[in-house]
């Protein structure tokens, strides 16, 4: 069943949610009820997928371009990604508390915004300031960055980096073990990794989740960013309690949990390398 249509008939208690997510780039409160109006009537007649983006899409770019919040105007988009690198780092000083790292890897870091402000917050070298990617990006300055490849070791030795983050990135890693094995490997002992995940724990949620990115990839963004996405896209999402069962199943040990409770279910992770570990590098 496709995604919409099953929330819309098997989980009516997202059905809010998936209206907010639907109109959460829009200005105008009639247009809101005119796109929430829309999405119920093809709801009801079962319409795929494919087609309901397609919709939201033309009435949003035909119709209703002006009641478009500007995300993509070059100037407010930059914007954006600063308000979000400052709301990162200021998540990120709560959870590390007193930690102060002298080293910093972003994992999935696109371009750099995260990474460079995480640097200033801490006055790290920008020698030891580090981002990696699978997609090239027209980087910023005071790190380094670096392009992975799917299931591939990640470049840097053994014991080197005092904090990994991975913000909203692992859940789009095919071998997330590996991923998650590399982190260990290449952390310093006492190092800390932050994740940033959603709590996906139920068919629902991953529907509502799906949806999310297909929004932004197909109806937001013009150009599409993946026309393909309803096809292409298959994310790796897990509950909280599975994230931490599988960074726990690589020696790692949990410090601390923050849930967000907000409409894409996020919460933070904090898990450290044992001070005494002697884990043997395969």
């Amino acid at each position: 069943m496709d995604k919409f249509v099953n929330i819309w008939y098997n989980h009516g208690y997202l059905v809010a949610k998936l209206m907010r997510l639907c109109t959460l780039e829009v200005k105008s409160a009639l247009i809101k009820k005119k796109i929430k109006q829309t999405i119920k009537n093809m709801c009801l007649m079962r319409y795929t997928d494919k087609f309901i983006y397609s919709s939201i899409r033309m009435f949003v770019h035909k119709k209703v371009m002006s009641n478009i919040k500007p995300k993509y105007n070059e100037s407010y988009s930059n914007l954006r990604l600063l308000e979000r690198a400052e709301n990162r780092v200021s998540d990120l000083v709560r959870l590390l508390g007193t930690n102060i790292p002298t080293s910093v890897l972003d994992i999935g870091c696109a371009e750099g915004s995260i990474i460079s402000a995480i640097a200033k917050q801490y006055n790290i070298s920008s020698k030891q300031v580090f981002g990696v990617d699978v997609l090239d990006y027209d980087i910023g300055s005071g790190y380094t960055f670096l392009k992975t490849f799917a299931n591939e070791p990640l470049p840097f030795r053994n014991n080197s980096i005092s904090l990994i983050t991975s913000f909203m990135c692992l859940h789009h890693v095919d071998n997330q073990e590996l991923m998650i094995s590399e982190c260990y490997r290449i952390l310093e002992p006492g190092g800390l990794i932050v994740i940033r995940e959603h709590d996906v724990n139920n068919e629902g949620i991953r529907d509502l989740i799906d949806i999310m990115h297909g929004l932004y990839s197909l109806v937001w963004s013009n150009p599409p960013e993946n026309p393909n996405f309803v096809y292409d896209v298959l994310p790796k999402y897990h509950s909280l309690k599975n994230w931490t069962h599988l960074f726990e199943k690589n020696n790692f040990q949990l410090v601390t949990h923050w849930e967000l409770h907000n409409i894409s279910n996020a919460f933070y992770s904090v898990y450290q390398k044992p001070l005494d570990s002697n884990r043997t590098i395969i």
